[in-house]
């Protein structure tokens, strides 16, 4: 499915908890959980980590730890909108330079 769309799924089965994901995508960045950890924990399928390592290298494009820090910060902001229905997946896209 990936991730896009789980963000904005509206359906119970699809959707990614936002909250906990969020979290864990700063904890992975600060190297606290790995990425299997994340994988399993949110039972991520393969499309899902595609979009998964394109985030992933995206965060690790950033040059400076400020800025590193700013990414994650929209990337959080963007999947809180997109649970809200404010952003649809492209919007999403968008937002995040995808």
């Amino acid at each position: 499915m990936g991730l896009f769309e789980r963000w904005t799924a509206s359906g119970e089965g699809d959707k990614i908890p936002i909250h906990p994901f969020g979290a864990a995508l700063s904890e992975l960045a600060r190297g606290a959980i790995t990425k299997a950890q994340l994988v399993a924990a949110f039972e991520l399928d393969a499309e899902d980590q595609v979009e998964l390592d394109a985030i992933a290298t995206k965060y690790e494009s950033e040059p400076t730890a400020l800025a590193k820090a700013a990414f994650i910060g929209k990337l959080e902001d963007v999947i809180v909108l997109c649970e809200a229905g404010l952003y649809t997946k492209a919007k999403a896209q968008t937002e995040l330079g995808f």
